[in-house]
């Protein structure tokens, strides 16, 4: 038994002139208690029975000493690492934003002005042709502008499904739903405008087709925000 204190002294004595310099005393007393446990988990039960230790089996658990030493110093160093500071992140030529969605702003905005520029060119061409509709003054009107804004609806439910569809940087994700969510409720009024227009309330209906004004604006301030083609 005094040759294995001298060997764990030895050993405490090597891991002092060792360890680097920037290792803190908590982390080497962590190893010697690991040292100390680990012989005894592993060594116990050689230990019951006296027995003969020459040159070389001193030589050879010396030997075993120093690498379960090494071990123990380098599983202190990582457990501490991980316990007492986060994860560095993962370094990235993209900001985090877009890296995690795989799709650059720009790319994006290609994609969507792609499915905006066609149908906003066709709701030009709806408006265009609904500005000559008076049905509040013409009663032969009133057919003719709730098929107007059924087309319209129709146009804008193919916009949605486009628009749903694409791939979105995360820093924009929220905003681009929000933008979805806000054509889709000025479809919801349009088309409640267009049924209560069948129905014969001219009133309600344009009351109602006048009132995605502010969704509307809302709409062209997150494409103007970001240089975006205008969506139906």
């Amino acid at each position: 038994m005094n040759a294995g204190r001298d060997v764990e002294r030895l050993i405490r004595t090597w891991l002092v002139e060792e360890s680097p310099g920037r290792a803190p005393d908590r982390i080497l007393s962590d190893a010697a208690r690991t040292i100390d446990r680990t012989r005894q988990r592993r060594f116990l039960a050689a230990w019951r029975e006296p027995v003969s230790i020459g040159l070389r089996g001193f030589a050879a658990m010396a030997a075993v000493l120093i690498l379960a030493v090494i071990g123990a110093v380098w599983i202190g160093r990582s457990t501490a690492s991980i316990g007492t500071q986060p994860a560095p992140a993962p370094a990235s030529s993209q900001p985090a934003s877009t890296a995690a969605a795989g799709i650059t702003v720009a790319q994006y905005k290609a994609a969507r002005d792609a499915v905006c520029g066609p149908l906003n060119a066709q709701l030009i061409t709806l408006n265009d042709a609904g500005a000559s509709f008076h049905p509040d003054t013409n009663p032969a009107d009133i057919p003719a502008t709730a098929a107007n804004l059924e087309a319209i609806v129709a146009l804008g439910t193919t916009e949605i499904a486009a628009l749903s569809a694409l791939d979105v940087p995360a820093s924009i994700a929220a905003e681009h739903a929000a933008d979805v969510t806000r054509h889709g409720d000025s479809l919801a009024l349009l088309s409640e405008a267009a049924a209560k227009l069948r129905a014969g309330d001219v009133t309600g209906g344009l009351a109602l087709a006048n009132s995605t004004e502010p969704l509307s604006r809302l709409e062209e301030g997150f494409e103007n925000k970001y240089g975006l083609s205008g969506c139906p």
